[in-house]
Formats: structure tokens, C-alpha cells, sequence
């Protein structure tokens, strides 16, 4: 049997919370940006994983040192108001609405760029689920004994496990009476996949760009407007302090370029999590086969000692 964290079995104080921030955040004597650095935040997700890594690849081309924190998300926005990290490339909007825009109309940090300018997420169940009739949240819940009212989720303190957790403290669609596990994302894949293997009915959180969307055929529940559960359309944007060109101009135009589409996110996920390639290896190869992609993230853009970037990055991947 999983062990359940259920919603309402622990809630944390705003002094504990802004205690653990503290704790965990990374430490500097003052906020500044550190010369010949640039320092990412990394949360445990497997698409903003190979991203940053493609990211910092390209930058070291350019004549960077690159560190990689790997944090949550709220310590990482705390840190970049701080200048203790320097780019945050998860900014899923809406889920981190709430925690990112407060902060970009305070001036505290910027959205630079929506680096995935369309995404999808929300509550999803296999095709063979909404083949029988359940392809809303309104279905979902008038079956919730066939689901035993669980809904799987990703790592907990997440935007998407958050909306849930709303959902569920306001009965959303009569969702009162449900449970979110937050086991995390491999486990919730797992339970997932268990499932399709069994042909059982399953709901959990989904998200595109991700590879489930090819090899599950699956289907995102419907909703009404104002849904903080399903059929979610968004952006996700790079988050940096709000004056990142003047730590350097060229790293603030290689980040403002460096927009993707959902297929090249979904490949390094799939290389890396599903394939379980490293990360570096997954980097390493796509950059190789894709120069022209990444000329185009460095129109313009100029080395540490002001060559043309893409001429740097050729050299250590070219053929």
C-alpha cells in the first residue's frame, strides 16, 4: 500500500516555511552577482533539468564558470530576489503565478522570456478512462470510487500539487473527498504506468511538454474557466534578478533568445527520463546534431572576451 501524504495532514506555519527558505537557501555574505559566474536553480524535474544543462554548456562555451543548485522552486525564487542564483528556467505559469508575479511587479526579480511560450497541464486519465465517458472533472468525481478518489501528483510544494490541494479544500466539483499523493514524479510515472499495464482506471497530474504525451495515450479532463486542476494552458519563462545585463549583456541576450519548442523538450525528457541517459550525455549529443537551433539563440551574442559566441560553441561541438 502507498503511504499517502494527504492534504490536510500537516500545514505549515508562514514562520516555518520562511524558517526552511532561510535554511536551505543558498548562502552569500552580500547580494551580489559573483564575476565569471553564472548560477542556476534547479528544481528536481527532468525537462528544466537538461535545459539548464544545455544552457550552461553553451554559456561555459562562451567563457562562463556555470553552477547548478538543485533546489525547489520556492527557495530558488527566494534566492534569485537575493542575487544568490542568477536564473530560474521553470517559471510554470500559472501554477507559480502566485509566488513569481508579486515579486516581477515589486521589481524583485524579471520574466525575461517565456522559454516554452505554450504549455498544457492539468488532471488527465488514459484514453480508455474518457472512452467510457469520464473526460471532465465533473465526470471524474461522480466516478470517484472507480479512482478510489486518488489523484497522483508530482514532488510536494509544486503549482501543480497546490492547485489540487485548492481544489480539494473548496469541493471543487465535489473533489472535497478526495486525496492527492505527492509521491513525486518518477513514482507518480510509475503508479501511472502500472495502471496502462493493467488496463485500471488512473488520474494524475499531466503536463506537456513531458513524454508521457507519447507513449500514454491519454486524455486531459475538461473544466470550467477559473479551474486550477485541469486543461491549463501557460507559459513557462526564465526568471532572473531584473538587472541580469548589467551582470553581463551577453548572457542577458543568449538567455532572452534561448526560447524552445514543446518537441525539443519533450526529447530531452524522454532521452533523459525515460531513456535514463545523463543529463550530460543527452546535452552533449543534442547540441552536436542541432547548431543551427543554437546559432539562432546566439544571433548577436558575443563571447566572455567578445568573439561571436556560436563560433565558440562550434568548436566544442562541431564535428
Amino acid at each position: 500500500m502507498h503511504k499517502r501524504w494527504i492534504h490536510s495532514a500537516r500545514t505549515l506555519t508562514l514562520a516555518a516555511v520562511v524558517g526552511a527558505i532561510a535554511a536551505a537557501a543558498p548562502q552569500a555574505t552580500d547580494a551580489a552577482y559573483e564575476d565569471g559566474k553564472v548560477r542556476f536553480g534547479v528544481p528536481p524535474w527532468p525537462g528544466v533539468t537538461v535545459k539548464t544543462e544545455v544552457a550552461s554548456r553553451i554559456l561555459q562555451s562562451m567563457g562562463w564558470e556555470t553552477q547548478q543548485k538543485q533546489l525547489s522552486y520556492p527557495i530558488i525564487i527566494d534566492s534569485i530576489t537575493k542575487k544568490r542564483l542568477d536564473v530560474y528556467l521553470a517559471g510554470w505559469y500559472p501554477q507559480e503565478r502566485e509566488l513569481i508575479e508579486p515579486l516581477h511587479e515589486k521589481g524583485e526579480l524579471q520574466k525575461l522570456v517565456a522559454n516554452l511560450p505554450e504549455v498544457i497541464t492539468g488532471l488527465a486519465v488514459p484514453a480508455y478512462v474518457a472512452e467510457k465517458g469520464i473526460k471532465s472533472v465533473a465526470d471524474l468525481t461522480e466516478q470517484g470510487e472507480m479512482f478510489d478518489r486518488t489523484i497522483y501528483g508530482i514532488e510536494p510544494g509544486t503549482g501543480s500539487n497546490e492547485g489540487v490541494k485548492k481544489a480539494i479544500k473548496q469541493d471543487w466539483k465535489g473533489l472535497g473527498n478526495w486525496d492527492l499523493i505527492e509521491s513525486g514524479t518518477s513514482s507518480m510515472l510509475a503508479q501511472v504506468a502500472s495502471a496502462y499495464d493493467q488496463n485500471k482506471p488512473v488520474v494524475w497530474i499531466g503536463w506537456e511538454p513531458h513524454w508521457m504525451n507519447s507513449v500514454h495515450d491519454m486524455h486531459y479532463l475538461e473544466d470550467d474557466a477559473g479551474s486550477t486542476v485541469a486543461q491549463m494552458t501557460g507559459q513557462v519563462f526564465t526568471v532572473t534578478p531584473p538587472d541580469i545585463a548589467d551582470h553581463d549583456e551577453n548572457v542577458a541576450r543568449f538567455l532572452k533568445q534561448f526560447v524552445l519548442t514543446p518537441a525539443i523538450q519533450s526529447k530531452w525528457i524522454l532521452e533523459h527520463s525515460k531513456k535514463d541517459r545523463p543529463k550530460e550525455a543527452v546535452a552533449k549529443e543534442w547540441l552536436s546534431n542541432n547548431l543551427d537551433v543554437v546559432a539562432k539563440w546566439l544571433d548577436g551574442v558575443k563571447t566572455r572576451d567578445n568573439k561571436p559566441a556560436i563560433a565558440a560553441v562550434r568548436d566544442d561541438y562541431g564535428a
